[in-house]
Parts: structure tokens; sequence; C-alpha cells
């Protein structure tokens, strides 16, 4: 056994044990509460434009469904260099270029089938590497040979799974604290926005949660029960965690390292063997799931180990001198000339990119910056916006759990199960991993978001804890412990910068570009104004309030969004036109006028 485990639980607030039938009863609750949920969050988001997000060709969603219907049409291999090609990219190879003239020449010539800029992006992110670990697209690829090329269905695996890991999360806290934390922390998982809405997005980060605290109930399980064939399974279930995201070797090697610990601490007994045994099982069940992916890489010619390209780009722009901790996905003005200087080669990219710092302490006062962003309340957004879909999903906006309430909670937690380190270790090293992903990366909303069930334990541990001692009449340690959760609050609570909006105009122009534009010109063309001025009526309902107030909004910001919903009412005032109602049309034509006004513009 790897780590020692207390023969029962003790609920720490019930006066009474708690017996087999109330720990079903609260699993039924917890299992109906999360599907009831889904399938209001599905009728309420499946009916507008958010469903449609991956249509935007800049973003994540988009690239994961065009390499999705790639493979699916046949290339099963990826046996090509497939990478997104978008605004950012273009931009960086125009500087490069623009400081090498020869270089575009040189790459127009070697390959004329390319734009000189998208050959030049295809050798930095290493060819026929992956561009990001193969699982998710994989999954989504059979969906749509299975069922059709359709993202809702998807979307209903995706739920299923969001339904498992409140399960999961019930079961890992109740192993490690009891009844009355699991209780809580299931019911917190099944109320917990955040983690509900990636579940209706084309991206992997709901699978990332529930592949965390799988593997952490897996690591409990064998603990409990140390065959070697226990911690093959774990180790078959890191290397398709790994498949789905390689930060999970973090993960993997913490426990590697935990386990050479406790063997060391053996010595040569046989429960040290015993480890040994059960690490080298480990290592086997990873690398047997992994090896598919090493054997493609081979036969196509990448690079045998390469899972993903994209690791060295995201961490010059997250890590250089320039990046302001406080923003979310962000372009570095060094870019071009790291990448120019080393290929996009990922050690020589790392030092190019901390030697752009002064010296040690800006890269210290940077990583400060992302742990106190990493604990603030504020969902950042990337290519979705949590509260952007709220407007949407009733049902997500009256969700009441988000990480306002978790992120106190969960810090002092962390600090109460400290003296039980040993009992907790899994958790602690998924907290500890997925903490060092988005310290050496972004802090997004969606990279954030693995991290979320891995805390819920340890919140609803607060709770219990503080409850229990004051039942126990120690008003002081309860005082103390409830005082921390006060002044953490206050910091993580802390306002956004005056120039920044929950809802960021991209956010509210999306939809239009993918879903209510193309709606309203199909009935253009198929001559039913009525049905094009209702579509633009319709998305009318969620023009913003803010554009009536100049102190909302950073003025360059506020002349966006005004211009952007002033196209939308001049397109509605022609449908009106067209559709016989002049009198609406004006109105709408007006409105045009104010915004326009108010961005500034003729």
């Amino acid at each position: 056994m790897l780590l020692p485990h207390p023969a029962e639980k003790v609920d720490m607030l019930a006066s009474t044990p708690v017996t087999a039938s109330h720990r079903r009863l609260a699993l039924t609750a917890i299992i109906a509460g999360s599907v009831l949920i889904r399938v209001l969050y599905f009728l309420q988001l499946s009916s507008g434009p958010c469903v449609w997000q991956h249509l935007w060709p800049e973003s994540d969603m988009f690239f994961f469904d065009r390499w999705a219907r790639t493979i699916a049409a046949g290339d099963w291999l990826t046996d090509r260099a497939l990478h997104p090609h978008v605004g950012w990219h273009r931009e960086i190879a125009d500087t490069y270029f623009a400081e090498h003239p020869d270089a575009a020449e040189a790459i127009a010539r070697e390959q004329p089938a390319k734009q000189p800029w998208e050959a030049l992006w295809d050798h930095w992110y290493a060819d026929k590497c992956f561009h990001q670990e193969p699982l998710y697209p994989y999954l989504l690829a059979v969906t749509y040979r299975a069922l059709g090329p359709d993202v809702r269905w998807v979307f209903g695996w995706q739920l299923a799974i969001g339904v498992l890991t409140n399960v999961l999360v019930y079961l890992v806290a109740r192993r490690h604290f009891g009844d009355a934390v699991a209780g809580l922390a299931g019911a917190a998982a099944v109320l917990c926005g955040p983690m509900l809405l990636y579940e209706m997005v084309l991206t992997r980060e709901s699978l990332l949660a529930f592949a965390g605290m799988a593997l952490v109930f897996l690591i409990e399980r064998a603990m409990v029960r140390p065959a070697w064939r226990s911690w093959l399974a774990v180790g078959a279930a890191f290397g398709l965690a790994v498949l789905l995201k390689t930060t999970f070797v973090l993960f993997f090697l913490g426990v590697l390292a935990w386990m050479a610990w406790a063997a060391w601490r053996t010595g040569g007994r046989p429960a040290g063997r015993a480890l040994a045994r059960n690490a080298t099982a480990l290592v086997l069940g990873a690398v047997l799931l992994v090896s598919p992916a090493i054997a493609r890489n081979v036969a196509v010619g990448a690079p045998a180990t390469c899972l993903s390209s994209v690791g060295p780009i995201t961490f010059l722009h997250a890590n250089t001198e320039d990046y302001p901790p406080d923003e979310g996905f962000f372009i570095s003005q060094h870019a071009a000339a790291i990448l120019g200087r080393t290929d996009g080669r990922g050690l020589p990219v790392v030092i190019e990119t901390l030697r752009t710092h002064p010296g040690p302490g800006s890269y210290l006062r940077q990583l400060w910056g992302k742990f106190a962003s990493l604990w603030h309340w504020y969902e950042k957004p990337n290519n979705k916006n949590f509260y952007y879909y709220r407007l949407h999903a009733p049902v997500l906006a009256r969700l009441p759990v988000t990480f306002l309430i978790v992120a106190p909670l969960a810090m002092v937690g962390l600090v109460l199960a400290a003296p039980r380190f040993r009992r907790h270790v899994s958790l602690y090293l998924l907290v500890a991993t997925t903490m060092a992903q988005l310290l050496a990366f972004y802090v997004l909303s969606r990279l954030r978001i693995p991290l979320v069930p891995a805390l819920l334990p340890f919140a609803a541990f607060t709770l219990t804890w503080i409850g229990a001692r004051l039942r126990e009449g120690r008003w002081v340690r309860a005082g103390a412990a409830a005082a921390a959760v006060v002044a953490l609050s206050c910091w993580t609570m802390r306002p956004l910068p005056r120039d920044r909006t929950l809802i960021r105009p991209t956010d509210y122009k999306v939809p239009y570009l993918t879903y209510y534009f193309p709606i309203e010109a199909a009935a253009r063309v198929s001559g039913d104004w009525r049905e094009a001025a209702e579509v633009m009526a319709e998305s009318l309902r969620y023009e913003p309030e803010a554009l009536e107030s100049a102190e909302v909004y950073h003025a360059s910001e506020r002349g966006e969004l005004a211009a952007a919903f002033a196209e939308v009412h001049r397109r509605w005032a022609e449908d009106l036109v067209r559709a016989g109602d002049v009198a609406a049309a004006a109105v709408e034509n007006r409105r045009a006028d104010e915004l326009l006004a108010a961005a500034g513009s003729p």
C-alpha cells in the first residue's frame, strides 16, 4: 500500500452514523441534479448562437472541428502538416519577413503550393507534429464518422462526462474527508456554472476536468488494492490523459516521485520491492497507451515523442517581459525575433523567452501576477465567454457556485488539510501540477477549469471543519478559519480594472459572424424579408445596455461595440424597408446614427 488510509471515515457534522442508504441517496441526488441541469442547459443553448461558436475561423474550436473532419474523411494518421493559420500568425510572419526579406522568397520557391507565411508557421510548429494532443480531435472524428458532423452529438457525450465528473468529485471527497464533505463538494459540483459551461464548447476542458478526478480516484483505489494490475490500469489512464494533454506528465512524475520516496523509506523490505514493482507497472501502462501516437509519428516522419507543437509558442507569449499577468491571450512583441533565432525549438525558445527579462525580479513579479490572477474570481475569456453564455442559458446564470466562492474556501482548506498531507497526496499533486501549468502558461478560465473539481473537496472541507469546531465549542479556531476565508475573499474579489468588462466586444460580434448574419443572409436570398428582419430583432435582445453609458466601456472598446451594433440596426432597417415597414425602419436608422456618433464614426 502506498499510503495509509483510515479504516473508516467519520462524518464531522452528523450526530448519527451515515449509512449505505444515506450514501446511495446522496449519490442519486447528485446524478439526478446533474442530469436535470444539463438537459435544461442543452435545450436552452441549442436554439441560439453559442452552439455555433466553432465556426469562427480564429478560434481553437474551429481548428478542432477542421482537424476532426480531416480525420473522419479518411486521413486517420493526419499525414500532413495540419496547423491553424489565423490573424496573429500572419502578423508575426509579416514582422519576420520584414526583417528577413529573402526568407519569404526562399520559402515560396521551396513550397509554391502554400502561402509563405503559412509555410513558415508550419515549420515553426514542427510540420507533421500534432498541433495539439491528438485524443480529443480523434474522439470528435469518431463521433462525426458514426453520427454525422453535428457538434451537438459531441456536446451530448461531453455533458454525460460532466455528470461523471460530479460523481467523481463526490466519491473522491468522501474517500478523503468523509460523507459531510462529500455531500457539500458534490452539491457544489452540480451547481458550478463554469464547469458546466465547457461541456457545450468544442474544446477539451470538460474532459480534462474528468481526467484529473478519474486519475485521483484510480490512484486511491490502487493504494487500497496495491496489486501491480491496479497500477497498470492507473498507468493506462495516465497514458490516455497525456494523449489528451501533455501537462498530465507533471502529475504522472509527481506520483512516481512519491512512490520512489515511499520505496526509499521502506528500504529493501518486501513493501519497498512491491512499490518498485507497482511503479514499473505504472510506467508500462502509460507507455503502452502512448505508443500508438509514437508509432504514428514515426510512420509520417514527425519527431517520435512530439504530441503537441504549441507548448514553446504559448510559453513564449505568456512569459516574455512584455506579458501583463492580468491579461488573457497575448501576442508578444518579441515573438518574431525569438522564433527566428530558435526555429521554434522548445528549450531554445524557453531560454530566449526568459532572457527578455532584465533580471530574476522581473520574472518573479510576473509569476506573482499570474498567481494572483489564478485565484481571482473573474472567468477570463478565451474563444468563449462565460458571461455571454449566461445571457443565452438562464440555467447557467442561476447556478450559484463560481470561483468567487470556491477560491477563498479552497485556499483555507488546502492549509487545514496539510497536517494529513500523506492521506491526501494524490489530490494535492493534482492541484499543484495544474497550478504549475497555469503559472507556466496563460491564466485563462478554460485552463483553470480542470483545477476547480480538485479544489471543491478542500472548499467543502473548510466549511465542515469550521462547523465541527463550532459544535465542539472551539470558538477561537473556528473564528480564525472564518476570518481567513473573509480576508482571502477580499483579495480574490478585487474588482476588475475600469477599462475591462465582463463581456468583450468580440464576444458580442462573433455570434453575428457565425450565426445571425448567415441566417439573415439566407432569408434575404430566399426573399423572406420579414424572416430576415425577425432574425435581427431577435439578436438585439442581447444588445448591451452598457452602450447607453460612456462610463462602462473603455473608449476604444465602446466605440468598437457601438459601431458593430450600428451595423446590426442598419441591416434591420434594410430588412424592414424590404418587408414594407418603413416607419419601423426609420426608428432603427436613427438608432444606428446614434451609435455611430457614439463610436466617433460619420
